[in-house]
């Protein structure tokens, strides 16, 4: 397991401050993050690449364009799902760009503070943590696909902000997905369909 994720979503938990960062409540639906914000559209979308399923089940940790301190000033201000032929992709934008993104799966989403467990919709949890985003609460809502059940965010600590995106797959396993950055946003890109158990030697 990552160091770092697992550091910021199980270890640390205990220790965050309740105080202005509480859980957030993300109901399903049309709609997207912050006011006035634009449900998806496929044209705001980076190119199709639906015959490039990711497979890459693994922790990973990207570089973002942004590289200030920690605390950060970068503002969620939307999430747009899009459904393509293999893989849906779940796009955040901020004002301002993240320096790291942390991205792991994990059987649950747990909140900071005293590391409350957060109840997050589909069988596998892809959870994706911010780096150098300012306090805020964070009001997510999506339209769920067959894929993706829901996205949840559970707060802001010291610039570190926890999303949760529930997955439901096809097959048996967590499917693979792709992580990028560009600017001031994050594009996230999951399979439809678990990816393949590697065979052991």
């Amino acid at each position: 397991m990552n160091r770092r994720l697992s550091l910021v979503a199980f270890a640390l938990v205990s220790t965050l401050l309740t105080s202005g960062c509480g859980q957030e409540t993300v109901e399903d639906g049309e709609g997207s993050t912050g006011a006035g914000a634009s449900p998806s559209t496929s044209a705001e979308a980076p190119p199709d690449r639906s015959a490039d399923a990711p497979a890459d089940t693994s922790a990973r940790t990207i570089e973002g364009d942004e590289q200030g301190d920690a605390a950060g000033t970068a503002k969620l201000s939307s999430v747009r799902v899009t459904e393509h032929d293999a893989f849906d992709r779940v796009r955040f934008e901020f004002g301002g760009g993240v320096s790291k993104v942390f991205a792991e799966y994990m059987d649950e989403l747990r909140g900071p503070g005293r590391g409350k467990k957060i109840e997050l919709a589909g069988e596998h949890k892809l959870v994706l943590v911010f780096v150098g985003v300012a306090r805020q609460d964070p009001d997510v809502t999506v339209d769920p696909t067959g894929t993706v059940r829901q996205v949840r965010a559970s707060g802001v600590f010291e610039g570190e902000m926890i999303v949760g995106v529930g997955l439901g797959t096809e097959g048996d396993g967590p499917a693979g997905y792709r992580v990028e950055t560009e600017g001031s946003s994050v594009t996230v890109e999951i399979a439809h369909r678990a990816a393949p158990r590697k065979r052991s030697n």
